[in-house]
């Protein structure tokens, strides 16, 4: 009998500094092959409430995506090896683990962890005992951040029952001497027309992270404004500034610059609330 073995699911939050954090377990064994996720619904693999990611992690999206992809992976027989073509293994084969890990990518990892000594005749209660074991963690206090301001009024809202809302929504636009790229942003409302264009623009970072952030979504609206994307009113930053802290003048200058393109709004104010409802509400207008 092959012994089970297992993978650990990493979070890795900055590629310099390494320091990853475990997020899941795949495991294999003879009677099966399962995995387990932090924020994952009960009894539905692949599906994250995003109220359950951990704060540590940077983008709820991209979190939600890798879970969603992973568990799609386990569902099929046979895995074909991207890095050896012509190389696949079934679920009976150990190394249908290997061929999984291989599809790890920059923050999210899978990383071979160790095997089970003991005979596994339910992969569901052994998968069950390592995430216990090796990933989940005392609940901590919820943080507000930028991220998950945004993400609890995209819920609030029920905004991704909306078609017309999109996430992470790329912008085609012209570059000097007839290139074109795509410029990304993090959210869009857009039926037929493009009525909003949103960027998370985070202003809790380090000085230089701040600024070089203002600096690009500001070219970026202005890129998409010059090509007659959008204009100025329906182009938003979004940012979250402690409603217990005073802006000092570099701040408050910054803040000025993405007004010169965009309005500004802050998630941590009411005004927010009004935002996103006037999405709701343009939803309802088109059914």
């Amino acid at each position: 009998m092959t012994a089970a073995r297992y993978l650990l699911a990493k979070y890795i939050p900055d590629l310099f500094r390494g320091e990853p954090r475990n997020v899941g377990v795949v495991l294999w064994s003879e009677s099966g092959v399962v995995a387990r996720f932090i924020g994952e619904k009960p009894g539905l693999p692949g599906q994250v409430i995003s109220k359950r990611i951990p704060p540590f992690v940077g983008s709820r999206e991209s979190y939600r995506q890798w879970v969603a992809y992973w568990q799609c992976q386990l569902k099929l027989v046979t895995l074909k090896d991207r890095r050896r073509p012509g190389t696949s293994a079934d679920r009976s084969n150990p190394e249908y683990l290997d061929i999984l890990a291989g599809t790890s990518r920059g923050n999210y990892i899978l990383t071979a962890a160790g095997e089970l000594l003991d005979p596994v005749s339910d992969p569901r209660d052994a998968v069950n005992y390592l995430f216990k074991t090796l990933v989940q963690a005392p609940v901590e206090p919820a943080v507000a951040t930028l991220d998950s301001v945004c993400e609890s009024l995209i819920e609030r809202f029920k905004l991704r029952d909306d078609p017309h809302f999109k996430t992470s929504f790329p912008v085609p636009c012209q570059l000097p001497g007839g290139v074109s790229t795509d410029l990304g942003f993090s959210y869009a409302y857009k039926n037929g027309s493009l009525h909003r264009l949103y960027q998370q623009v985070p202003f809790r970072a380090g000085a230089g992270r701040i600024r070089a952030a203002v600096n690009q979504t500001a070219l970026k609206f202005q890129r998409v404004a010059f090509d007659g994307n959008i204009d100025r009113d329906r182009a938003v930053s979004l940012v979250y500034l402690d409603p217990q802290s005073k802006l000092d003048d570099d701040h408050e200058h910054l803040l000025r610059v993405l007004g010169t393109v965009s309005r500004v709004v802050d998630v941590a104010r009411e005004e927010a609330e009004q935002e996103f409802a006037g999405l709701a509400k343009l939803s309802a207008l088109s059914h």
